[in-house]
């Protein structure tokens, strides 16, 4: 009885280290190549580059929009107050609305669009390193192995 209990367990650790040995194989053979990891590292670099970019256009589209807040509550307060009469008070109020109208049209025919392009281009770039780089594992000797003299191309 116990010979058939050692055979047994014998048979059963036989099993699960085919099963682990065939599993870790299975994991080797899915995972990504040293060239895929570097191409997946240099990705990575220009998504931060992308990022920067988009951060940057960002902050210019909340700046013209915020500028254009400030011109529109000064055009209002002045509306309110000012003597239609007084021909200076129309000179700025003009000069103030010609601004508001001149900024109004940079943020609708360059600042906006410049942004939804690098937000764009951004996301486009995140859906691409995801297909690529996180369907499959990596390794971490190949993950050493790829970023040993990584040098990556120029980001476009």
């Amino acid at each position: 009885m116990i010979a058939n209990g050692r055979r047994l367990s014998f048979g059963a650790l036989l099993a699960l280290f085919l099963v682990a040995g065939w599993a870790q194989g299975r994991a080797a053979a899915d995972s990504m190549t040293v060239d895929e990891i570097r191409d997946c590292m240099c990705r990575e670099r220009a998504l931060q580059s992308l990022r920067e970019e988009t951060n940057v256009q960002q902050t210019k589209y909340n700046d013209a929009r915020q500028q254009l807040q400030s011109l529109e509550t000064q055009i209002s307060n002045m509306r309110k107050t000012m003597n239609p009469e007084d021909d200076i008070s129309v000179q700025i109020l003009s000069e103030m609305i010609r601004q508001r109208d001149t900024l109004n049209t940079q943020i609708r025919t360059t600042t906006y669009p410049q942004t939804q392009d690098a937000v764009s281009k951004l996301n486009a770039a995140v859906s691409d390193y995801n297909q690529r780089c996180t369907q499959r594992a990596m390794l971490k000797t190949d993950v050493d192995n790829a970023s040993r003299d990584l040098t990556c191309p120029p980001a476009q």
